[in-house]
């Protein structure tokens, strides 16, 4: 049985530079500075960039910003934390909307198809408001809804690393 580290695992975080989809990519940078010892990725294409992490970590934690409300019956508030954890809850979280060709949930499964699934996977976003996601917020304030949300998210995750 391989013996796992902190050096076998990745922390990504998906983004871009606009509005409230830097939301993965301000959390990585603020876990970054919490706790430096683990590997980090920011990840703006994740079936060019996620594939092989998820292939060579033996653990990895994925941050997203999500938008739900096009594809859920129910709409969550702006702000709201999601996690998952495996494969199997991912292939059923109701998130396959993204700004990133193919978003992060279908690159999961399709590394699970070519057999490069991760031991341990978790996936964590936050509820964004998807019309702050436009060329025209380049490097725009989060909307204070997410921005607020940040804490608490950074709180779950810091727990999850405790326990890894």
């Amino acid at each position: 049985m391989k013996t796992v580290s902190i050096s076998n695992t990745c922390i990504v975080g998906v983004g871009s530079a606009f509005g409230d989809d830097q939301l993965g990519w301000q959390v990585l940078e603020l876990l970054q500075a919490q706790q430096p010892q683990y590997h980090y990725v920011k990840c703006d294409v994740p079936s060019r960039e996620l594939l092989p992490i998820l292939r060579d970590f033996t653990q990895v934690v994925i941050i997203d910003a999500l938008h739900t409300a096009d594809i859920e019956h129910d709409k969550h508030q702006i702000g709201t934390i999601f996690h998952w954890q495996g494969i199997e809850a991912i292939r059923h979280a109701p998130v396959s909307l993204s700004s990133h060709g193919l978003d992060v949930v279908n690159t999961v499964l399709l590394a699970a198809q070519l057999g490069w699934q991760p031991p341990k996977l978790y996936f964590y976003g936050i509820e964004i408001d998807i019309s702050t996601c436009h060329p025209a917020a380049l490097h725009s304030p989060l909307t204070p809804a997410v921005s607020n949300a940040i804490a608490a998210l950074i709180e779950e995750l810091n727990a999850l690393l405790q326990t890894l």
